[in-house]
């Protein structure tokens, strides 16, 4: 029995779609590096502002802010990174990881800030 080239098409198409349309997912990649890390058009800011660390730039603060943007990029956490300070001359309008008290609810997230300390690599996992 012969079939058709268009039969033959059409069958390919068809049992494309299937396989398309299966509930098959796709695993997300295991890590991820990001040079020069932005989050919509700005750099992370390397140093935070909060209560719970004396020294928002130190290395302890800054692991907290590259597993923030890690989770903001819905990884569990970033397994390195490195960050630069470019000069006081040399700031741009960063995300800075802030975490404050108003009205007595803790809010936590990045906030516009002029900063010159910033990521140029961050890894997620």
């Amino acid at each position: 029995m012969k079939i058709s080239s268009k039969v033959f098409a059409a069958s390919t198409v068809f049992v494309s779609l299937i396989f398309l349309n299966s509930s098959t997912t796709i695993a997300a990649p295991l890590k991820e590096t990001f040079l020069n890390p932005q989050i919509e058009g700005k750099y992370i800011d390397a140093c935070l502002n909060s209560f719970r660390f004396q020294d928002g730039c130190n290395k302890p603060a800054q692991n907290e802010v590259a597993n923030q943007f890690c989770r903001w990029r819905r990884y569990s956490s970033a397994s390195q990174w490195q960050s630069q300070d470019f000069g006081w001359g040399n700031r741009t309008i960063n995300w800075k990881w802030i975490e404050r008290y108003t009205d007595g609810e803790l809010q936590a997230n990045f906030f516009s800030n002029e900063g010159a300390n910033r990521f140029t690599v961050i890894e997620c996992r």
